[in-house]
Parts: C-alpha cells; sequence; structure tokens
C-alpha cells in the first residue's frame, strides 16, 4: 500500500483556489497564499464537509514545499467509496 500526501487548501477569502488550467496542470493557491503549478494527472481534490484538500504523491508535495499528512492510498479510496471524498480532478 502506498502512501500519499494530504495538502490542506487554504480557502482564502475572495480568491479561486484554482487561479488557471492549461488543461494539463494547475496553478492553485496553496498554503501560505503561494502559487504553485501542480501537474493535474499527479493530483486529485478530496473534499469534505469542512475542508478541501489535494492528493498528490508525498514526493511532489515536498518538491513544492507544502506542509501535509501522510495517508495510506487504500483511506483515500474508501472515502471516495464511501462518498466523503470527490472524484479524481482530471
Amino acid at each position: 500500500v502506498m502512501n500519499v500526501a494530504v495538502v490542506a487548501i487554504n480557502t482564502l477569502a475572495g480568491k479561486p483556489i484554482i487561479i488557471r488550467d492549461t488543461g494539463k496542470a494547475i496553478l492553485i493557491n496553496a498554503q501560505n497564499e503561494s502559487e504553485i503549478w501542480i501537474p493535474k494527472s499527479q493530483v486529485w481534490f478530496m473534499s469534505t464537509t469542512a475542508n478541501l484538500h489535494l492528493v498528490m504523491p508525498i514526493w511532489l508535495a515536498k518538491k513544492n514545499g507544502l506542509q501535509f499528512s501522510a495517508q495510506s492510498e487504500d483511506a483515500i479510496t474508501t472515502a471516495m467509496n464511501d462518498g466523503i471524498a470527490s472524484q479524481y480532478f482530471n
């Protein structure tokens, strides 16, 4: 079972989370109001009633200096199957 990074996204007042979408990548407002390009093939959204998170490989979160919690891929799949998390982004 592979671990993935679950990155909490700040929903900044008046600022969109996705700034730009090129079809292959998204430019997002991430933590500390930084703007980061993320390949759509490497990321998907997980939304719960209280939070919005990006799920991505741990190496990608580290490369972009994002704070994250490591979760098992199985736990994320279970959340999606239970309707707690959204579908894959791309």
